[in-house]
């Protein structure tokens, strides 16, 4: 059980060690263009903010079950992820 913790504990540090890396400048931006953290995660950002696609956010559609329509629904890139934490 006290590896488990110990492996557990050194994964968070590792991933604490990742955030901290990322400068704020990069923070920003990625908040510029998500958003927020909620939308982020739910992957709800705007793909084509002001009409215009931003190549830094996935695009795609999902099916709405309430308005039984499809919509647009965006999440930041792999690229652009990978990008930020390297």
């Amino acid at each position: 059980m006290l590896v488990w913790l110990a492996v557990i504990a050194l994964i968070l540090l590792m991933m604490l060690a990742t955030v901290l890396h990322i400068g704020k400048a990069r923070w920003e931006e990625a908040g510029r263009i998500s958003g927020s953290v909620r939308k982020a995660f739910w992957g709800e950002v705007d793909p084509e903010p002001g009409g215009v696609r931003d190549i830094r956010v996935s695009k795609g559609q999902a099916w709405d079950k309430k308005q039984q329509c499809w919509i647009d629904q965006g999440k930041l890139s792999d690229d652009y992820v990978r990008d930020l934490v390297t």
